[in-house]
């Protein structure tokens, strides 16, 4: 219990951190950033299990190398004499038989989250663009002129001071006429300039 608990917990926190700062750096959210910081939560992982791992092991041989009358000895007791004998390296013997065994495990299951994830993030991104593609298409023609574009535009940059951002937007736009398509790019750029904005500010 408690090695499922400090390897899942370090693993899991260590994938986070990576990753956050990994995009603050300006990496892309792909499979290749959740391979490496998969990479680097298996190190972490195994760094805080080893320990216990052979603290286990130790026990285990000396229970069943002992008699019937001879008490087991307790964790701290073993501590101790790894430590007093051995040094603190000894509690990383066979770490990297460790990593080999668990780190492809790890990175393997964060690239398939990941793309999992990505994938029902742009599923459902795209479900809602339809929806909201609707409300401003507003003569059913199945495109946006540059009326209900402006509408959109307004709504996502209200404020004056807001006018060179939505000018770039503007300047990605080929066409007058903006099918869904189209519509969707837009609102994924509007969306990064708007978070570009945020970092700005912070």
């Amino acid at each position: 219990m408690s090695r499922s608990i400090v390897g899942s917990g370090s693993n899991l926190a260590a994938y986070t951190m990576i990753k956050d700062d990994l995009l603050d750096r300006g990496w892309g959210n792909n499979w290749v950033l959740d391979m490496i910081a998969g990479l680097g939560s298996s190190v972490v992982s195994v760094a805080f299990m080893n320990p216990i791992d052979v603290l286990r092991t130790r026990r285990y041989a000396a229970t069943a190398a002992s008699s019937t009358n001879t008490l087991t000895p307790s964790f701290p007791s073993i501590i101790i004499n790894i430590i007093k004998n051995e040094g603190l390296l000894a509690f990383y013997k066979g770490v990297s038989m460790h990593f080999l065994r668990i780190g492809p495990h790890f990175v393997l299951s964060f690239v398939f989250l990941g793309i999992f994830k990505r994938s029902l993030l742009d599923y459902y991104g795209y479900k809602d663009t339809k929806d909201s593609f609707a409300k401003f298409d507003v003569d059913k023609d199945g495109v946006l002129n540059k009326n209900e574009l402006e509408q959109v535009l307004k709504i996502a940059f209200p404020l004056s001071s807001q006018l060179e951002m939505k000018n770039q937007v503007l300047q990605t736009i080929e066409s007058e006429n903006v099918k869904v398509k189209q519509y969707h790019e837009i609102l994924k750029h509007i969306k990064k300039i708007k978070n570009e904005e945020v970092s700005i500010t912070l």
